[in-house]
C-alpha cells in the first residue's frame, strides 16, 4: 500500500476529548502524518483546537465532549460523531483519552469505519476500587471491543490489558513505547541560553548553591503531589539549600487536598507554585532533578523531555517508568511511599547517587526521539487494510 500526494490520500481522524491533549501530547505528529494522509483533528470546540490545527497544517472538526459521565451530553456527542463519520467516511480513526475513545469506538463501528485504533495511555481504574473500578474496567473493555486495533503506550499498560482480560489479540506495542516521543530539536539545553536561565533563577529566587526539585504536571492527588509536598518539607527541614518548583494547572477538586496544598505552598518559602506555564523547558534548564511520584501513568512524556534536557528524574514505579529508568538517568520508588521519596530526594540532593548526562541524552535519542515513534506509527497505519 502506497501513500503520497500524487494520489488521493486516505482520511485519518485523530480524536481526543479536549484540544489540550492534542496540543500537549501530540505536537508534530499530525504534521508528519499529513504527508501521507488527509489528517483531521477532532476534539471539543475551542480556540486551542483551531490553533493546534493551524500549527500542524491540518484540518479540524469540533465535537463537544465532556470528560466526566453526562448521559445527555454524551449522547449528543455520540450523535455528532456518527454524523461526522457518515459524512466524511474516514479510513482510519485513531483515538485516545477515555471519553473520546469510548464514543468514537462505538460510533466508528456502527459507521463501519474499517480501522478504529485505540491508544491506551493511563488507566484510571488503577487508582480506584470497588464499583468505580469495575465500571472503569467495563468502559475499557467496551472501547477495546469496538476498536479494531489497540496500542499500549508502555509495556506496563500492555501487561495490565492482558492481565485484566481487557484486550488480548488486538493489543500492540509500537517501537519502545510512548505516544509521541520527544522532539529533540525543541527539548535541548542548546535552546536555552545562560541569560534565560539566570533570568528564571532571579525570578524565582534561586541561589547559586540551591538544589532545585521540579514537578511538572496536573496538580492532582493521582500525580502524588501530596506525597511530594510531605517528603520535601521533611527534607527542607534538614537541608537549607533545597527548593521545590511546581508547574501545572491546579485541577484537584477534593477540599482536603486543596486545603493541604494551599497550606504548604503558603507556609514554606522554599516551595513555589507557578501554575500552568509555556516555559517548561526553561524550568528544566534551571532545575537539578525532576520529581514525578504519580500513582498511575501510561508513559509520562515529561520524564523523556527531562532526559533530553539531561535532567535526572525520581519517579514512582508506574507504567512507562519501568521502561525508561536506568542507573544513569534516575531513581524509581514505590507508589505512595513518602519515606522512599524522601530518601531518594536526599540521596540526589546530597550527591550520594550520581547520573550520567551523556548516557541520559543518548538513551532518549536512540529509543524515544519523535522520528522513531512517528515512523513506527506510520508503518503501523500502512499495515492496516
Amino acid at each position: 500500500m502506497r501513500f503520497g500526494k500524487q494520489m488521493t490520500m486516505k482520511k485519518l481522524f485523530r480524536i481526543t476529548t479536549v484540544p489540550m491533549s492534542l496540543d500537549l501530547l501530540l505536537p508534530n505528529q499530525p504534521k508528519f502524518l499529513s504527508t501521507y494522509f488527509d489528517v483531521t483533528l477532532v476534539s471539543s470546540p475551542s480556540d486551542l483546537l483551531e490553533k493546534v490545527a493551524k500549527r500542524e497544517g491540518v484540518k479540524f472538526a469540533s465535537v463537544k465532549m465532556k470528560r466526566n459521565i453526562s448521559v445527555f451530553n454524551d449522547f449528543y456527542s455520540f450523535i455528532k460523531l456518527l454524523r461526522l463519520f457518515l459524512k466524511e467516511k474516514p479510513h482510519i480513526i485513531h483515538f485516545n483519552t477515555p471519553k473520546a475513545s469510548l464514543l468514537a469506538a462505538i460510533a466508528g463501528a456502527l459507521c463501519k469505519i474499517p480501522n478504529r485504533v485505540y491508544t491506551v495511555s493511563g488507566l484510571r481504574f488503577e487508582t480506584e476500587s470497588g464499583v468505580q473500578r469495575k465500571l472503569l474496567i467495563f468502559f475499557e473493555k467496551v472501547t477495546c471491543f469496538f476498536a479494531s486495533a489497540v496500542i499500549a503506550e508502555s509495556s506496563g499498560v500492555l501487561d495490565i490489558l492482558k492481565r485484566e482480560k481487557i484486550a488480548n489479540a488486538k493489543v500492540r506495542f509500537l517501537a519502545n513505547g510512548n505516544i509521541n516521543g520527544v522532539d529533540l530539536n525543541c527539548w535541548s539545553l542548546s535552546n536555552v541560553s545562560e541569560q534565560q536561565v539566570n533570568f528564571f533563577k532571579t525570578e524565582y529566587n534561586i541561589k547559586c548553591n540551591d538544589f532545585v526539585f521540579l514537578f511538572v504536571g496536573r496538580v492532582v492527588k493521582d500525580k502524588g503531589v501530596k506525597e511530594l509536598l510531605s517528603a520535601f518539607t521533611r527534607l527542607s527541614s534538614e537541608l537549607q539549600n533545597v527548593k521545590l518548583i511546581i508547574v501545572g494547572n491546579l485541577e484537584e477538586t477534593d477540599d482536603e487536598f486543596l486545603s493541604f496544598f494551599k497550606k504548604m505552598t503558603g507556609t514554606y518559602k522554599s516551595i513555589q507554585y507557578v501554575g500552568y506555564s509555556d516555559s517548561v523547558r526553561e524550568f528544566m534548564a534551571m532545575s537539578s532533578c525532576l520529581v514525578l511520584p504519580s500513582k498511575r501513568e501510561g508513559f509520562p512524556t515529561v520524564i523523556l523531555q527531562a532526559g533530553a534536557m539531561t535532567l535526572p528524574v525520581i519517579v514512582s514505579n508506574v507504567n512507562g517508568a519501568t521502561d525508561y529508568i536506568r542507573e544513569f538517568n534516575g531513581l524509581m520508588i514505590p507508589i505512595e511511599d513518602i519515606n522512599a521519596l524522601y530518601t531518594a530526594m536526599l540521596q540526589v540532593a546530597t550527591g550520594i547517587v550520581k547520573f550520567d548526562s551523556e548516557k541520559m541524552f543518548e538513551f532518549v535519542k536512540q529509543r524515544y526521539s519523535q522520528d522513531i515513534v512517528h515512523k513506527a506509527l506510520l508503518n503501523f497505519y500502512i499495515g492496516l487494510n
